[in-house]
């Protein structure tokens, strides 16, 4: 018994260990290919304006530029406007950042996305909206 035992406590420590953890760094704001000047290096169907759809209280969209500038911003139910510019990058082939440029304490955060026509679902998996999933239409 005191076997099986601690083979089921290293076990659960060696599973712990391989669990793979995504961080932002909000300190260096590139588009993925280490500069802020070349081109965005994403996948062209992530280009445009993102929009969550018509009937929530609240509004959430998300603009990426062909340089991989763009914004991400927040319209209360109320119609206040929180606004945030900065940088995209990708790592992978599915996995979307989003740096932001202007303030002391920028705001980050990275996510798995999936396209699906004019719908993408992006779940954010660390950083600022961490534990959040978004479905965006293409506007």
């Amino acid at each position: 018994m005191k076997k099986l035992f601690y083979l089921v406590f290293i076990s659960s420590v060696v599973l712990a260990s391989c669990t793979k953890e995504v961080t932002c760094d909000c300190t260096v704001s590139s588009n993925g290919t280490g500069t802020t000047t070349s081109s965005f290096n994403c996948n062209s169907a992530l280009l445009g304006l993102w929009k969550t759809g018509p009937g929530i209280s609240s509004t959430w969209s998300f603009y990426i530029s062909e340089s991989g500038d763009g914004y991400h911003d927040y319209t209360t139910s109320t119609g206040v406007l929180y606004g945030y510019s900065g940088n995209y990058s990708c790592t992978g082939s599915s996995l979307l950042s989003f740096v932001e440029t202007y303030d002391d304490t920028p705001r980050c955060f990275s996510g798995n996305y999936s396209i699906t026509g004019d719908t993408m679902t992006y779940e954010v998996i660390g950083g600022y909206y961490e534990g959040s999933t978004f479905t965006l239409y293409k506007q």
